[in-house]
């Protein structure tokens, strides 16, 4: 599954660390935007196909990551 992404990372020179499950206090910013969406983007959006999902999430993020207080 991850072979595409091992290879470009090889190709770059970076080291790639796998955080260990059961362990957000290793990936902090990344378990907080999960949370986030799930209680204030999943709880009121459903039936979207998948083009207009797309449009909706770039949405999202943008707001998430420019308008909403931090």
């Amino acid at each position: 599954m991850l072979k595409h992404f091992d290879s470009s990372t090889k190709k770059e020179l970076t080291t790639h660390y796998f955080s260990h499950p059961h362990c957000p206090k290793e990936n902090a910013f990344v378990e907080r935007k999960i949370q986030n969406d799930k209680y204030e983007l999943w709880a009121f959006e459903e039936g979207y196909a998948v083009g207009e999902l797309n449009l909706f999430l770039k949405e999202w993020s943008c707001a998430y990551n420019y308008l909403m207080p931090h």
